[in-house]
């Protein structure tokens, strides 16, 4: 994939980005009409094509960033490339608030969802397609680690993204623990905490979470 976003001619700038937006905003769709288990039970058959896109996208996005913002330093390029990589993921990884959604889903989902405050983006038998959804998102960030070194704010990004996703109470283990065993391989020694990073922190702190409250331990020892 590295290979392919580094050398491919095929799509320019503004194509690649046009083309993460088209992933982000028809599965999102998708996942509003039909996803009360998450999108993979419609995309099983298409599960490893899908996720060779979602790479190639997130790998061809942070090339062309660097391509067409020589001279940024690292950490405005993060800030340009991280919305488009988050949006494009998020139907596939994110569990779904009932309370900030409801509106926009389907009323056959919304009917048999009533007693739920978040829709969770798999059900356990779909833990191995979410794992290789999980998997390319890791090498897309890890390739904007490896292209940007001089710059940590994409593990920022990625602990306020993780906090806001899937530190609540109604996240199932089943989710949590792909998430957990993929997201601690990230280079947190590199990580700088921000004030609002270690507000974040404090969210998690004061609910009781015992798995996010490893992973936090484990992010701060690293640290």
């Amino acid at each position: 994939l590295r290979q392919y976003a580094q050398y491919q001619k095929m799509l320019q700038h503004q194509e690649l980005l046009q083309t993460s937006e088209l992933l982000s905003g028809h599965f999102t769709q998708e996942r509003l009409q039909y996803g009360l288990y998450g999108l993979y039970p419609k995309c099983r058959n298409y599960m490893d094509v899908i996720v060779v896109l979602l790479g190639m996208t997130g790998h061809g996005i942070i090339v062309s960033m660097l391509n067409t913002h020589q001279g940024l330093l690292g950490d405005k390029l993060c800030e340009k490339i991280w919305p488009f990589i988050r949006d494009m993921f998020a139907p596939w990884l994110v569990p779904y608030s009932m309370q900030n959604l409801k509106e926009n889903m389907a009323s056959w989902i919304q009917q048999l969802a009533d007693d739920r405050s978040i829709l969770l983006p798999w059900i356990p038998a779909d833990g191995n397609f979410a794992q290789k959804v999980i998997n390319v998102f890791y090498e897309c960030v890890t390739f904007i680690i490896h292209t940007l070194p001089a710059s940590s704010s994409i593990l920022s990004y990625i602990w306020q993204w993780y906090v806001t996703c899937y530190a609540h109470t109604s996240v199932k283990d089943h989710i949590l623990t792909p998430i957990h065993k993929t997201f601690v391989n990230f280079p947190w020694h590199n990580f700088w905490p921000s004030v609002i990073d270690v507000e974040f922190m404090l969210r998690v702190v004061d609910q009781y979470l015992p798995e996010s409250h490893s992973f936090l331990g484990h992010i701060f020892i690293s640290v």
